[in-house]
């Protein structure tokens, strides 16, 4: 899976014997279907991205990056 700002994308890689595409199949249609965002998953994500937002501000590079 993949989000930008204005978008995601989500893609799946199977084997095609019938029963593990079909247990892949599945599992994409609940995802797509019945999403859900567990409250500690949130947590380590969030605490994942502002440790990199905290890097970006002392990197010359990023910072020149945005203000462009």
């Amino acid at each position: 899976s993949n989000s930008e700002r204005d978008m995601a994308s989500l893609s799946l890689r199977s084997l095609t014997e019938d029963t593990a595409l079909k247990t892949a199949l599945e599992l994409m249609r609940t995802v797509l279907a019945k999403p859900t965002f567990p409250q500690d998953a949130f947590e380590r994500v969030q605490k994942h991205m502002l440790i990199g937002l905290d890097g970006e501000k002392q990197s010359p590079s990023a910072i020149a990056r945005r203000a462009f």
